[in-house]
């Protein structure tokens, strides 16, 4: 604590030496300063970058369910990271598996696409994956539900987007330190202004260091930059660039859950099946010493934006990422076992016993692999206005292309790892690393995704108080792959492959919207939609495995060629939004219907083999309502959200077979059903409390089930913040944030029966400067 009070204050002197000097030269220069008004004639003329929205028209005139988190509501509860920012967002359910990869839940349905200043980041299209810091963002924003027709493949159950911070013409600084609970220390520095003739930018680096709640530290450095030029009156231009270097020390979680009931010598029952040791220390660490994250990020954004005239404008944006997954983790924890009565307790297995040892686990089940990424997306959208007799048209036609290069290296366990830390033992009570582990990488795995898409949105004003929107996209998707490809020995690098030694497989889909808007007052609108979606299918042929279509036929797949068609479905949504005075409240029910799902269906033996059965027979809905509220009379601010989803496995088409599948109707897994958080942000104007203020969250989340057979769950909770700011003379601001004011114990995820305990109460403490 002395550490991180010392480190708070040196660096906050630092950086106050060096800001009062800047503040000074900008009141030099504001009041040298000659001010054009053509400047602010160009700027109105901008297109509005931060919307998800297709067409820029006013948010009550489209027939979709939208919700936004700005910044400043952010930092008054000192979140930075995307697992607590989406506790604000119902229908969101965000969880960070083995210590960093997070996986983002939608209405339902898992790894939903997440996009960078409208940009999509094509790993979320494959796993869950590492999220970067929130600390240059200026809104997060929710598009919910089935977004193809915007983006194209694998939005089912919506958008996550993040608008990063942008240039401004005037000159702002901010200096920030803090420090907080599990020694943790942070600082952030950001300025934004003119640079030099139509040149404005921003720019901001980050750094933050933690040991970590159950010593999973956390590891963080980003820096920022976008500059902007105002080239001519109808011609603007863009770039920005990102990098981030993270490190994380991995999750995996405490001791497994008992696989089945165990018993004592004596044959009375010691603990049910899914139980829990008892005495467990929720904060105790069981990975070891050699485990490790490094996720390091590049990318570059190009935008340019013409118009043409008030009816016509042109936009056009570029994007490219590299992205860098390292990871070892001894993931799987298991208990030593016997057929010999060596152990105090035991289990049943086909009617015999096996003796096991619940003092002591070993880490079985370590994980190598490096994932590297080469991601290239290009959207060009021509947006306007024309008219039909009286009915007004305001459209977005447009041409996207994506790719996306993935080596994945890997490893063969057995003959790849070293070191006495591996299948150690380590006590349960009091656990220690066994000693150091190390794991070559000795293979290459190499994946294409190609994907063009072409669309049309338009929203006609049939009248002044009846909208319409119609919107339609073909895509063609195409993907290759090769497999366990041997690396150059001492080398990441590898014999080239021929194209006819890769499996590939080509999709093709088109994808719709359509929806009304009725405003029976200006402040009101209903609105109902119907729209459809599609995923991709990557499986690739094999001669081992039978084929069953959707419709539960057998059938012979060409060897490179499309095994499976893509998912598909349709969502049917209706709503209204209202706003009025300070007062908005949005409301939405929908249902969504999956279809295409590939299941398992079993083994057949055929032709002197065994053969795996796989058919396209799977289902899958969801439905629910979502409720948003929000009050603002001055310097007070209410929020409150409530969602209700029920997603839940479908009936299989009928096959030769599998008659039923057993967990028809079952839940789905990580996917409350009930969410629900108020928040109240209060600061005194005048008086002698003048610039104190605080925020208060409550947040709830419904139990959740962690396997398909809905028989194993994480308890229902409730999470209470709480933070009290005040601003000082200066410019500097004091924030301190409690978090899990009142202790609450609760499971943020799983590996498997391996569950990740939530993090006890913890507090940060920051000084901010801003000018």
């Amino acid at each position: 604590m002395k550490q991180s009070l010392l480190f708070l204050l040196t660096v906050c002197g630092i950086i106050l030496s060096g800001t009062n000097e800047l503040a000074a030269q900008k009141k030099i220069a504001e009041e040298d300063t000659t001010f054009v008004l053509s400047d602010v004639h160009i700027i109105s003329k901008k297109i509005n970058k931060s919307s998800i929205l297709p067409i820029p028209v006013p948010v009550k005139f489209v027939p979709l369910n939208t919700l936004k988190v700005n910044a400043d509501f952010l930092e008054a509860r000192e979140i930075t990271d995307i697992v607590n920012a989406t506790r604000f967002m119902p229908s969101v359910k965000t969880q960070t598996l083995y210590g960093g990869f997070q996986v983002v839940h939608i209405r339902g349905f898992s790894h939903q696409l997440m996009t960078i200043d409208g940009v999509p980041d094509q790993r979320s299209f494959i796993t869950s994956m590492p999220i970067h810091d929130l600390s240059n963002i200026e809104s997060m924003e929710l598009l919910r539900g089935p977004a193809s027709v915007l983006f194209g493949q694998s939005v089912v159950g919506g958008v996550l987007n993040v608008t990063r911070k942008q240039p401004t013409r005037d000159t702002h600084v901010k200096a920030k330190v803090g420090v907080g609970s599990f020694n943790e220390k942070n600082a952030y520095f950001g300025m934004s202004g003119k640079l030099v003739g139509p040149l404005t930018y921003y720019a901001s680096v980050n750094y933050s260091n933690s040991d970590g709640w159950r010593d999973n530290g956390v590891e963080r450095f980003s820096a920022y930059f976008t500059t902007e030029a105002q080239l001519t009156e109808k011609d603007n231009l863009q770039l920005t660039y990102n990098f981030s270097k993270d490190k994380y020390d991995t999750d995996a979680g405490l001791p497994k859950l008992m696989a089945n009931d165990i018993y004592d010598l004596s044959g009375k029952l010691y603990l049910n099946k899914f139980e829990s040791l008892p005495g467990l220390d929720r904060s105790a660490r069981y990975n070891n010493e050699s485990d490790f994250l490094k996720n390091r990020s590049q990318d570059i954004t190009l935008r340019y934006e013409h118009i043409f005239n008030d009816n016509i404008k042109l936009r056009d944006v570029a994007s490219f990422r590299y992205d860098n997954i390292d990871y070892f983790c001894t993931e799987g924890l298991s208990y030593l076992e016997s057929n010999d009565p060596i152990y105090n307790h035991y289990y049943m297995k086909n009617d015999k016993k096996v003796y096991i040892n619940l003092d002591t686990v070993t880490n079985s089940g370590p994980l190598r692999f490096n994932h590297v990424t080469y991601g290239y997306s290009n959207q060009l959208d021509l947006l306007g206005k024309f008219e039909i007799g009286s009915i007004k048209n305001n459209y977005n036609i447009g041409y996207s292309y994506n790719y996306l290069h993935r080596p994945s290296y890997g490893w063969t366990r057995d003959k790849d790892i070293y070191g006495p830390g591996y299948k150690s033992l380590i006590p349960v009570h009091n656990p220690y690393s066994g000693g150091f582990i190390g794991a070559n990488l000795s293979k290459v795995s190499i994946s294409d995704r190609k994907s063009h898409g072409i669309y049309l949105s338009d929203i006609a004003d049939i009248l002044d108080n009846f909208k319409v929107m119609l919107s339609g996209r073909y895509d063609i998707y195409r993907y290759r792959s090769v497999s366990s490809i041997p690396l150059i020995e001492g080398t990441m690098d590898w014999e080239s492959v021929p194209d006819d030694k890769y499996s590939s497989i080509r999709n093709n889909a088109f994808s719709y919207r359509v929806g009304a808007v009725y405003l029976p007052i200006p402040d009101l609108s209903l609105y109902a939609s119907v729209g459809s979606f599609f995923k991709p299918n990557n499986t690739i042929y094999t001669d081992n495995t039978v084929y069953l279509n959707k419709n539960g036929d057998r059938y012979n797949p060409k060897d490179g060629g499309e095994v499976f068609v893509p998912e598909d479905g349709y969502q049917v949504e209706a709503g209204f939004k209202y706003d009025f005075k300070g007062f908005a409240a949005n409301a939405s029910y929908f249902y969504i219907r999956k279809n295409n799902i590939v299941t398992s269906l079993g083994t057949i033996e055929e032709d002197n083999a065994t053969k795996t059965v796989k058919g396209q027979v799977g289902k899958m809905s969801s439905q629910g309502f979502e409720v948003d509220l929000s009050y603002t009379f001055r310097s007070l601010l209410l929020k409150a959200g409530y969602s209700y989803t029920d997603a839940h496995i479908g009936k299989i088409a009928s096959n030769d077979y599998l008659e039923t599948n057993s967990d028809r109707g079952n839940q789905y897994t990580y996917v409350p059903k009930n969410q629900f958080f108020f928040t109240a942000d209060y600061t005194f104007i005048k008086g002698f409390l003048k610039g104190l203020g605080g925020s208060f969250s409550l947040n709830y989340q419904d139990k959740v089930y962690a396997n398909i057979t809905d028989n194993l769950t994480f308890d229902s909770y409730w999470m209470t913040d709480l933070s009290l700011h005040y601003k000082l003379l200066n410019n500097i601001t004091i924030l301190g944030t409690i978090n899990n004011l009142f202790d609450a114990h609760y499971t943020a995820s799983a590996l498997g029966t391996q569950f990740m305990p939530g993090a006890e109460r913890n507090y940060r403490l920051s000084l901010t400067y801003s000018f």
